[in-house]
């Protein structure tokens, strides 16, 4: 039997009664500690040692060792397995809202309402991780992967549509409205683009990039004189400028010559 709302609730708050503070997340291994601390409560007196011996041998995942044993007396929670089961899927679900919540509350706060619920899971997915970038051409936004394990965090189409949701100020545009800024000949959807980067490098533990990558993004450009000139001060995430060019790069980017 699928566990109602109202009884997750009730599980929820019964065991974070044993729990401070109060948002700390409940481990099997705690709710197993309860079960069998509640179980000392079981009177066995009347059983064999054979009858003993079969009840402790009983899974802790069977729902018949748990009715067997409150039969008994034991005040272990009174759960089944599909609703404890339940409960912890349910508690994931709400701890990674929560961290999506606050992730979107640190890093795209001005953005977040133009971006899904799947959108921003996505990003938080990608919050302190060493990210590189790469311009996918044929998806026509910017590729985010981990440094070290090439596992895709942000995919270029995901980027894409994020920034022309973000232009719309629509988190959930038409076609046609996608379709339309084609049509926009100003430079406000490259300064979207340019935002929502800066925004993920924020994020990021650390991301590389190539120079070249970065010119065609159009977020500054190496001159003749290979002197780097870009306005990463809106990052405001850099230490210091210095005459090196790689330094003059802030903190979490690394420029890849």
């Amino acid at each position: 039997m699928k566990i109602t709302r109202r009884q997750l609730r009730r599980l929820i708050a019964e065991a974070f009664k044993q729990k401070v503070p109060l948002f700390d997340p409940v481990t099997h291994r705690e709710i197993e500690t309860l079960r069998q601390k509640g179980r000392q409560n079981a009177d066995l007196s009347g059983l064999s040692q054979s009858q003993r011996s079969s009840l402790e041998t009983l899974p802790a995942s069977d729902d018949m060792a748990r009715v067997l044993y409150q039969t008994l007396g034991s005040t272990e929670p009174d759960i089944t397995v599909r609703q404890e089961e339940d409960f912890f899927a349910g508690q994931d679900a709400m701890l990674q809202d929560m961290s999506s919540f606050n992730v979107a509350q640190a890093y795209y706060k001005e953005v977040a309402d133009y971006l899904t619920p799947t959108q921003i899971k996505i990003l938080a997915k990608a919050v302190n991780v060493p990210l590189h970038a790469v311009i996918d051409h044929s998806q026509h936004g910017i590729l985010f992967y981990h440094e070290d394990t090439r596992e895709t965090f942000i995919d270029a189409s995901v980027f894409d549509l994020m920034t022309r949701q973000i232009y719309l100020r629509n988190s959930n545009p038409s076609q046609s409205e996608l379709n339309s800024i084609m049509n926009d000949t100003s430079d406000r959807i490259n300064e979207v683009t340019h935002d929502l980067f800066k925004r993920i490098v924020k994020a990021s533990r650390q991301t590389s990039v190539y120079a070249s990558d970065l010119e065609e993004i159009g977020i500054g450009e190496l001159d003749e004189y290979g002197d780097w000139n870009t306005p990463f001060g809106e990052l405001e995430i850099y230490n210091s400028y210095n005459d090196d060019v790689i330094d003059l790069i802030p903190a979490k980017l690394m420029l890849v010559l």
